[in-house]
């Protein structure tokens, strides 16, 4: 199922015939046509046309009831009523009394970016389409550019390409007479402040919803392929598939060097579910530096190492036939895996001393310090918040004019919503909204839609609504989660504490490619646009220079700009 569109809104007749002409030439068509709205898409785009109002939802939509949303959706008397009644990752146009609406879901696959036309507007998932589409070229926005490599973290409405932007989660932009608008449709603060006191209670809704909506979204495809890690969060979505009674197969990737192989809790997890599981191993030296996957996209989001878990899952689904990639993602962040004091901050809050004094044990244990170290650090913070703390800034290796010209990314409207709310609760939102920039990026993309269940809006809104020192609770990283499936997966997963990760490949490519990361970063587009610190790099990529896991990963995160830049200059 494919999730290419083009909307236009406003277009005159010339415009929307040469869209449509383009459209037909990359395989798509006029879905949907109205005197103010048109909208190109593949043909197997699902298109649920509603009944009360001139519009048309594009995607999946789900009740609240975990069933299928089409119905509902159609009956809805106003587009901003969608978020509150169905979930999925749709977009929605219609017609309001104050213009034509364009309302993007909480949770996804459902990128949305938009720019100005000459007359009118444009909706695409990624900007490459809006622009082949639309005829309509995007400029680099350097200063956009360079602020996103020091706050890596952050997703401001405006992305580095300087006409586009994006329309973020739970928010719907309206054009009239006085132009295009947007509102917070959204937001987290509802949730948040409905909290689900008790751990026995929590953990059961927790395990209800997970399942019920990964039901939901494996009712919708016939062969998954699951990312299977035997961490936590891929597990539970393992668990969530075969009780569903999907007829999915698991692929783990091998590690190679220092990284931690992961495929041995990979089999635990796969036998005791019945599930069958292939086994692959990455290259670093086929992962092409000079390529990047985001070219489509209006910000540098992909990263080089990810090529290969992408060809060799991509190369994994062809084999079988799998109509659809299921992963893990975000489960760190939607469980509220949180290494600071923030819990007993939180916790401090409710005056509940005796509570506040077992918390402060659970984060010790969590983080592997003293409580006595914890007790120290809350009381050093108070209760302050510093503004803009939720994204941390990485000015390694860039260019001193780029650190102190560069603002702080504007506050997420989710974030904006819940400014009262306590530190924990904040931290937790801003978890979730990280990890909104992995998920796109992808090349596999291309054959199949890439599903993030635990990042679903019922799943978002139910963990949202458990208190943060509830997910530490007995000094165990993602407490209620791991309760929640204590009956579904083997003691030794859930009992587990380590986590794999791709530093070692990383290093490796950085070894491997030296010469051509130089090359790349010192005679780029970064270093032209004084983005980057040339001497700073130079320093570190010197023959005998040696380069830690964060610095490798800091430089080819840097190469991977640098090729989406390259892209976008072309």
């Amino acid at each position: 199922m494919s999730r290419r569109y083009v909307a236009l809104i406003g277009a005159p007749p010339s415009a929307i015939d040469r869209a449509i002409a383009a459209g037909a030439e990359v395989g798509m068509t006029c879905v949907y046509q109205l005197p103010w709205l048109t909208v190109i898409a593949d043909p197997d785009v699902q298109v649920t046309f509603l009944a009360e109002m001139s519009g048309v939802i594009l995607g999946e939509i789900f009740t609240r009831s975990f069933e299928d949303g089409r119905t509902a959706a159609a009956r809805i008397a106003a587009v901003d009523e969608l978020p509150a009644n169905v979930w999925g990752g749709y977009i929605g146009f219609a017609q309001a009394p104050e213009g034509c609406s364009v309302l993007r879901g909480v949770s996804g696959p459902n990128p949305c970016y938009f720019t100005p036309l000459e007359d009118g507007w444009g909706f695409a998932p990624d900007a490459r389409l809006l622009s082949q589409i639309t005829g309509w070229s995007f400029a680099i926005d350097w200063h956009a550019l360079g602020s996103l490599l020091l706050y890596r973290e952050s997703r401001p409405e405006h992305t580095c390409l300087s006409a586009v932007r994006e329309l973020l989660p739970g928010t719907m932009a309206t054009i009239g007479a006085e132009g295009l608008s947007v509102r917070t449709i959204w937001t987290p603060a509802r949730y948040i402040a409905a909290k689900i006191d008790a751990f026995d209670d929590a953990s059961q809704k927790l395990r209800d919803t997970i399942l019920a909506t990964i039901q939901a979204w494996a009712q919708q495809f016939e062969r998954p392929l699951l990312e299977l890690s035997g961490g936590l969060d891929s597990s539970i979505v393992a668990a969530g598939l075969a009780t569903a009674g999907s007829q999915f197969r698991c692929l783990s990737y091998q590690a190679s060097g220092a990284d931690l192989d992961e495929t041995d809790y990979a089999r635990c997890v796969a036998d005791h579910l019945g599930a069958s599981l292939d086994k692959v191993r990455p290259d670093a030296s086929a992962v092409r530096l000079d390529v990047s996957a985001a070219a489509h996209l209006p910000r540098p989001l992909a990263r080089s190492f990810i090529q290969e878990t992408d060809r060799l899952s991509h190369e994994a689904a062809r084999r079988i036939g799998a109509d659809v990639f299921f992963t893990g993602n975000g489960g760190d962040n939607v469980f509220c895996f949180l290494s600071s004091i923030a819990p007993v901050r939180d916790r401090l809050r409710t005056c509940d001393i005796a509570g506040s004094w077992r918390t402060a044990a659970d984060v010790a244990q969590v983080c592997e310090v003293g409580r006595w170290e914890v007790l120290a650090k809350t009381v050093r913070r108070g209760f302050r918040r510093s503004a803009g703390e939720e994204w941390h800034w990485t000015p390694d290796f860039l260019a001193n004019e780029v650190v102190a010209g560069a603002c702080r990314p504007p506050a997420h409207p989710w974030l904006a919503a819940c400014e009262q709310a306590a530190p924990g609760s904040r931290a937790h939102v801003a978890a979730i909204l990280r990890i909104q920039n992995y998920l796109e990026g992808h090349t596999r993309l291309a054959y199949a839609p890439l599903i993030a269940p635990l990042l679903s809006q019922p799943v978002i809104e139910t963990c949202l609504s458990i208190p943060s020192w509830q997910w530490c609770a007995g000094g165990q990283n993602r407490a209620v989660a791991r309760a929640a499936f204590a009956d579904h997966l083997p003691g030794d997963i859930l009992e587990r504490q380590s986590k794999g990760s791709f530093v070692g490949m990383i290093s490796r490519i950085l070894e491997l490619r030296r010469d051509q990361v130089r090359t790349m970063l010192l005679g780029g587009l970064l270093a032209q646009y004084r983005l980057v610190d040339c001497k700073a790099i130079e320093q570190q990529l010197a023959p005998a220079s040696p380069v830690s896991g964060r610095g490798a990963g800091r430089i080819l995160g840097l190469v991977d700009a640098e090729a989406w830049a390259r892209s976008w200059s072309s």
